[in-house]
């Protein structure tokens, strides 16, 4: 309250009971005192006015420097998972993305060869193909810094690279006998989880256009018929695929025949006789004994 408010309320208050103490002297009734009354309550109902806050504008002139620090954000925006993937040597994974904002500079380090990463606009890439021979685990950093970033944030995931399917020995082929002996074809490779063959006979060196003619590790070649013929195996596994062996010639020689007989007679003692004559065919020079 006002130190004028404060004198005028007491001022009024005399007034009030100077008008109290003559009324009753001189006998006039308190309700002629009423305008006195109502004008001492309004002055005690009156609201006192709060006190205002002084506020102090900044002026533009002093150049204050406002500086606001936030922190990077590096969102995944590919498909949950793909941060966390397994792929086999020498093929595509699955490209990761994310989104990068407030920062300077990007970087991405602990990628397989063959592995990289591209910017465009706030959008980092990876892709590519791990090479032959990386097969291992590779945790790689997604790491953002600079701009308006206050010091480094970083992301985290792991690309797992299996071993591709690989030949570790090959079949050899050989020239045979028809109807004789022959060396089993075989044939090795090493991958990923269960390895599993078959094999293949083509009439020319090549690989389209074979016939499927068994499974396993090895296989016993028909030389029932002569002729040269082409044999190759695949090696599959479940993760990392198939991969084709080389082509192997098997060179069936005809086995020896006889194609014309000798032919026996009778004869006089000490006459004339017919020569005996034999005649056969067969691989190379052809040797005849009686």
């Amino acid at each position: 309250m006002s130190r004028t408010l404060l004198k005028v309320s007491l001022f009024i208050v005399l007034i009030f009971f100077s008008w109290k103490f003559y009324a009753q002297t001189k006998g006039i009734k308190i309700s002629d005192l009423k305008p006195f009354i109502q004008l001492f309550e309004a002055e005690e109902q009156k609201e006192i006015e709060p006190i205002t806050t002084i506020k102090k504008e900044v002026d533009p002139k002093e150049n204050l420097r406002i500086e606001e620090i936030f922190a990077c954000t590096i969102n995944l925006t590919s498909a949950a998972g793909t941060d966390s993937q397994t792929i086999c040597e020498e093929q595509n994974i699955v490209n990761i993305t994310y989104e990068v904002l407030g920062s300077g500079s990007v970087s991405v380090i602990g990628l397989p060869t063959g592995v990289t990463y591209s910017m465009s606009g706030n959008t980092l890439t990876i892709s590519g193909a791990p090479g032959s021979g990386t097969a291992g685990s590779y945790p790689f950093e997604v790491n953002a810094s600079g701009g308006s970033c206050a010091g480094t944030t970083t992301e985290t995931g792991t690309i797992t690279v299996t071993p591709e399917t690989e030949i570790t020995s090959q079949p050899v082929g050989e020239t045979v006998c028809q109807n004789g002996s022959v060396t089993d074809l075989s044939v090795a490779a090493t991958g990923t989880g269960t390895i599993s063959y078959e094999w293949f006979v083509n009439s020319s060196n090549s690989y389209s256009g074979a016939t499927s003619v068994g499974t396993g590790a090895t296989h016993t070649p028909d030389i029932s018929n002569d002729g040269t013929f082409y044999y190759f195996a695949t090696a599959t596994s479940a993760t990392c695929g198939s991969v084709n062996s080389d082509i192997v010639q098997l060179t069936v020689t005809p086995e020896t025949e006889i194609t014309s007989q000798p032919v026996g007679e009778t004869v006089c003692q000490n006459g004339s006789v017919t020569d005996l004559s034999v005649a056969a065919t067969g691989t190379g020079t052809i040797s005849y004994e009686w």
